[in-house]
């Protein structure tokens, strides 16, 4: 309808803008409402569900650990913390008697045939198994380092004397420490010098212990309560099975 056709202004119906307007506005509010209840209904809902299952796993007990595998290391010791040289095993075991007390030898080599003189790794305990001596007589490595110095050598020997004895090793004083060489035999008979810096010790019972390092402070030997007759060693060979012994002063 044109406006020249509408009717007069008072013949016509006042427009409802107001209340419709706020009808709208109400239905709105209203579908915010019920859209926040449903999303908050939802959101403790879900928090239910969530806590219900973070409770159910809680009660659950929990798997028990696996056991651990056992340990395949059976690596003998014979002295605290030196173990027997990869490729040795055990080629003989004396009895003997060295200053009255039983002591048992027991000699490890790389191979079975090695003469007398030659590579070898043995060590000497009494039957109850204190370690009464030690030696590893091997051919040094061709890229083998220095000797220890004497304070090294020293400070190396007291800790080991105290894991083998702590008891022991209190009654100790340091004799000397020098230099101190040992001869091997190779395979073809060919005699080799074992160098080493030894650190001999008297022990308050009036016996003399040492202990011997070579390069890479690797023991060497080490050998215990043993008697002293001016410049001879009271007691014979009986970890070498030669004359000759570790310490010959």
């Amino acid at each position: 309808m044109s406006e020249s056709n509408r009717p007069p202004s008072r013949f016509r119906k006042p427009t409802v803008w107001i209340p419709v307007a706020a009808a709208a506005l109400a239905v709105t509010a209203a579908t915010v409402a019920w859209s926040t209840i449903n999303s908050s209904g939802g959101q403790a809902a879900a928090e239910t569900t969530g806590d219900t299952a973070q409770s159910s796993r809680a009660s659950q007990p929990s798997a028990d650990p696996a056991p651990a595998a056992p340990s395949d290391d059976t690596t003998e010791e014979l002295l605290p913390g030196i173990p027997l040289p990869e490729g040795f095993s055990q080629v003989s075991e004396r009895t003997g008697e060295t200053v009255g007390l039983p002591v048992v030898v027991t000699r490890f080599q790389s191979q079975p045939d090695i003469p007398l003189g030659g590579e070898q790794v043995s060590v000497a305990r009494t039957p109850e198994g204190d370690i009464l001596g030690y030696i590893d007589f091997r051919l040094p490595d061709s890229d083998a380092g220095r000797l220890p110095t004497p304070e090294q050598a020293e400070r190396d020997a007291f800790a080991l004397l105290n894991r083998v004895d702590a008891d022991y090793a209190a009654g100790l004083t340091v004799q000397w420490v020098d230099t101190h060489d040992e001869t091997i035999l190779d395979a073809e008979g060919t005699e080799h010098t074992l160098r080493g810096m030894k650190v001999k010790t008297v022990h308050e019972n009036g016996r003399y212990t040492w202990v011997i390092y070579g390069a890479d402070s690797r023991v060497i030997a080490y050998e215990r309560d043993i008697p002293w007759n001016g410049e001879v060693r009271v007691t014979g060979a009986w970890l070498e099975e030669r004359d000759g012994v570790a310490g010959g002063r």
